[in-house]
């Protein structure tokens, strides 16, 4: 075989060293645009598979971030344009309220210093996943079931579940 394809340097190629996988079949302008190849199966995911990546990444930093911490310091602008050992002795105290609060769990501030904390809750982000999981199972035509090993929901489902190829 002689490859002598346009950008395809012509090169002898022995038929048992050749496996084509020809992909999904194309339009006949475009499948001769692609060498007569067709476009790639994992192509056709590429841009769901990245928008469920995102959406995952996104919903863990969302849950990751889910609380707000401040501490309001008086005169903290002051401190923070006058510079020097003040404003040094306010990011070591900022430290040593860091390692406390990691280490054992405690506060340590002045009493005119105040510290809150603020708790977000979301609601529906298993929603989005599931919505970004099924644009996924569409484009590869992998049913849900098999695609993500989930038990099948909805109605009539009690009992089914779809035959799984199993080796041993």
């Amino acid at each position: 075989m002689v490859t002598t394809a346009t950008g395809i340097p012509a090169w002898r190629i022995h038929h048992s060293r050749l496996i084509r996988f020809d992909g999904v079949t194309l339009p006949f302008q475009q499948k001769m645009t692609e060498n007569e190849w067709g476009m790639s199966v994992v192509e056709r995911i590429w841009d769901r598979l990245t928008a469920f990546d995102s959406a995952t990444v996104g919903a863990a930093q969302l849950v990751y971030k889910a609380h707000l911490r401040t501490y309001s310091v008086e005169k903290l602008r002051e401190l923070i344009a006058l510079g020097g050992p003040a404003y040094e002795a306010l990011l070591k105290n900022i430290d040593l309220i860091r390692q406390f609060q990691s280490n054992e769990g405690m506060t340590l501030m002045d009493s005119r210093d105040k510290f809150e904390t603020h708790q977000y809750s979301f609601s529906g982000l298993d929603d989005i996943l599931s919505q970004f999981a099924e644009q996924i199972s569409g484009a590869v035509g992998i049913p849900l079931v098999r695609l993500f090993g989930q038990s099948p929901k909805g109605f009539s489902t009690a009992m089914q579940t779809l035959p799984t190829i199993t080796t041993g």
